[in-house]
C-alpha cells in the first residue's frame, strides 16, 4: 500500500520528469517540422536548428536540474521521516544502534526491538542499517515500520537500490537534448 507520504514524493517527481519529457518532446518535434520544411535553405535550416537547440538546452537544463533537487530533496525528506531523532529515547536508541561492532550485534538488537515491540529502537536499527548498508536488514525493519518501508521503496525506485534499468530510463531522461544534425527528418 502506498502512504501519502510516499505517493507525494513519487507525484512530485512524475511532475519534474512529465515537465523534462514535453521539453524533449517539443524539441524533436520542432527540429522535425525545420528539417522537413522546404521554404527554408540548408544554410537557413540550421540557423534555425542551431537557435531551437540553445533556446531549447537552456529550457532542458532548468527542467533537469529541478528533476535532480526535486529527486534529492524527496529522498532527504522520506530519510528524515524515517530516521529523524527528536528525543532523548531517539538518541539514545541511535547511539546504542551505532555503538554495535557486528552485524550480528545489530542483528540482535534487532531481535530486541522486535520481542519487545520498541518502535524507537527498532528505527534506530533500521538508521544504522542504512548508514552501513544492510539492505536486507532494512529490508526487515521496513516491514515492521510504514516510514522505512516509505524509505526503502523510494530507494528500490529512485535510489541506490534501483534495477540497472530503471538507472538507464533515469539516466536517458536527465542526459542532454541530442545535437539537431542527428536528429532525421522523418
Amino acid at each position: 500500500m502506498t502512504t501519502p507520504s510516499l505517493q507525494w514524493a513519487v507525484d512530485k517527481i512524475g511532475q519534474a520528469s512529465s515537465a523534462m519529457a514535453a521539453i524533449y518532446s517539443a524539441y524533436m518535434q520542432k527540429v522535425k517540422e525545420i528539417k522537413q520544411n522546404n521554404r527554408l535553405s540548408q544554410v537557413g535550416k540550421k540557423e534555425a536548428l542551431d537557435e531551437l537547440y540553445a533556446e531549447m538546452k537552456e529550457r532542458h537544463l532548468k527542467a533537469r536540474t529541478n528533476f535532480v533537487n526535486t529527486l534529492k530533496g524527496e529522498q532527504d525528506r522520506l530519510r528524515d521521516l524515517a530516521f529523524s531523532v527528536v528525543t532523548d529515547a531517539q538518541r539514545n536508541a541511535v547511539a546504542r544502534a551505532a555503538a554495535t561492532h557486528s552485524m550480528a550485534e545489530l542483528r540482535e538488537l534487532y531481535d530486541l526491538a522486535t520481542v519487545t515491540s520498541d518502535p524507537v529502537l527498532l528505527a534506530a536499527v533500521g538508521a544504522q542499517a542504512y548508514v552501513v548498508g544492510d539492505w536486507d536488514m532494512l529490508g526487515a525493519v521496513s516491514e515492521k515500520n510504514e516510514k522505512v518501508a516509505d524509505f526503502m521503496e523510494f530507494e528500490r525506485n529512485f535510489g541506490r537500490l534501483r534495477s540497472n534499468d530503471t538507472k538507464l530510463e533515469q539516466n536517458m531522461l536527465i542526459s542532454q537534448l541530442p545535437d539537431p544534425s542527428g536528429i532525421s527528418a522523418s
